[in-house]
């Protein structure tokens, strides 16, 4: 009784051993020797069949965690052991399938072919989702591309459109400046005979204001000569009483002579010499007479003639006046139109400069416009041609690539314009019911910049 007493209670110990084995996870426990051989082998057969289908589960789970979805459990497995083993393979199996599509779709996409799908009906639960978020993020990139390739096309047009204006308007602008210059070098022309005519106006100026000084002068003068003719007038007047006066002696005298040859007369013989020498005095008095007469008839025609002459003098001297208020104005009208023209001159100078300085500026911004409408022509190509990289299926890409080499062959040589890559933000994806999209899921990746963007 105590030996079997014993090897019960030795083969308690051991199965206590085993149990406490199992529940720290280890499947590896063999028995003591001394544990019968059949019962010891039963133990460690169940030990190690679980062993066997933990370790390729392990060595499963160890494949998925480095990315490798191929695995499958072969290990013979019976009851829940052959449940698990069917549950993880089909995991697995599931996965790969999942794995391997969506990787057929993502080459697929980055070889540009945005037409694969996921397709419908595979995949379950949150394979499901994310096939249809899969699917609906192609279908969103597809509509983008098509939009950046029609709006690429319009944009390419358009810059064309103005690329060809800005050429047009080019020629026009330096026809205009070739013109500009040809009215310049006439304006300068007709700018330099302003200033001719405004030297020659000064000229014109100064030889009235010396004419004007002399003229003054000669007002200066004649007024002096009025003066001393109208002196001579009266003098001539003096000198007629005076003559007057003579011949008044020249009468009295003769009437003396007279009565002096009646008393001769009477004296007789004693009164000869004294009739003699009254004959004589008679004679010198008639001649006297005669000569004042003479003097004075020559006096009263220089007194008219020197009458004449102050009246010619006056006339002469207002005329002089005249002639310098006339001169006055002249020089006031010479200074005015020196003034003008050199306004003038001035002016058309101004203007001139501000035509060609306004000329200069249309060209360089027409120069300025048709660059970046040619910069901007190139980037449409340049979008297009990235464009053309993707396939979207009833929409061909290849066909709006192809841009006519003959509209930008004579262009202008554009600056080159700097391309901007923008920065991708974090955002989630909209949250969709399984009929219309996937769930919302946010993807990170280990970058800051590399991120999903919301749909």
């Amino acid at each position: 009784m105590n030996a079997s007493a014993d090897s019960v209670s030795f083969m308690m110990d051991e199965l206590s051993k085993v149990m406490e084995a199992l529940h720290n996870g280890k499947f590896d426990i063999k028995m003591d020797k001394r544990v019968p051989r059949g019962f010891s082998k039963q133990v460690e057969d169940a030990l190690d069949s679980i062993n066997q289908v933990i370790v390729e589960i392990n060595g499963a789970m160890q494949d998925i965690n480095q990315g490798d979805f191929e695995g499958e459990i072969t290990v013979d497995a019976r009851g829940a052991l052959l449940n698990l083993k069917t549950n993880v393979n089909g995991s697995l199996k599931n996965m790969a399938q999942a794995i391997n599509a969506l990787s057929e779709v993502v080459s697929a996409q980055a070889a540009g072919d945005l037409t694969k799908e996921l397709p419908s009906g595979t995949f379950k639960g949150q394979l499901h989702d994310l096939k249809n978020a899969i699917n609906y993020s192609s279908a969103k990139v597809r509509e983008v591309v098509q939009v950046a390739i029609e709006a690429s096309q319009v944009v390419s047009g358009a810059a064309q459109e103005v690329s060809q204006g800005s050429l047009e308007l080019n020629q026009s602008v330096q026809q205009q400046a070739a013109a500009l210059e040809q009215t310049s070098a006439t304006m300068n022309q007709m700018n330099s005979q302003v200033q001719s005519s405004r030297d020659n106006a000064k000229e014109a100026t100064q030889v009235a204001k010396t004419v004007q000084n002399k003229a003054h002068d000669g007002v200066g003068v004649m007024n002096q000569t009025i003066t001393a003719m109208t002196a001579i007038e009266e003098s001539s007047h003096k000198i007629s009483d005076i003559i007057s006066l003579i011949d008044g002696i020249a009468f009295q005298t003769n009437l003396l002579a007279l009565n002096a040859a009646v008393e001769a007369a009477r004296a007789g013989e004693h009164g000869r010499g004294f009739a003699v020498v009254a004959g004589e005095v008679r004679n010198l008095a008639q001649k006297s007479a005669e000569a004042a007469k003479d003097i004075k008839v020559l006096i009263d025609e220089t007194v008219q003639r020197v009458g004449q002459g102050s009246r010619l003098a006056t006339e002469a001297g207002q005329m002089l006046n005249d002639i310098n208020t006339s001169i006055e104005s002249v020089t006031k009208m010479m200074d005015e139109i020196a003034q003008a023209a050199a306004e003038q001159a001035d002016g058309v100078h101004q203007a001139i400069t501000q035509i060609d300085g306004v000329t200069q500026q249309n060209a360089a911004l027409v120069e300025e416009t048709s660059a970046a409408s040619e910069s901007l022509s190139e980037q449409a190509r340049l979008l297009q041609k990235e464009m053309s990289f993707f396939r979207i299926g009833a929409y061909s890409v290849h066909k709006s690539v192809t841009l006519s080499a003959s509209k930008t062959a004579s262009k202008p040589v554009a600056k080159p314009v700097q391309t901007i890559t923008p920065k991708p933000t974090e955002k989630t994806l909209t949250s969709l019911t399984k009929a219309t999209g996937p769930k919302a899921l946010v993807v990170k990746s280990q970058g800051k910049s590399d991120e999903w963007a919301e749909f």
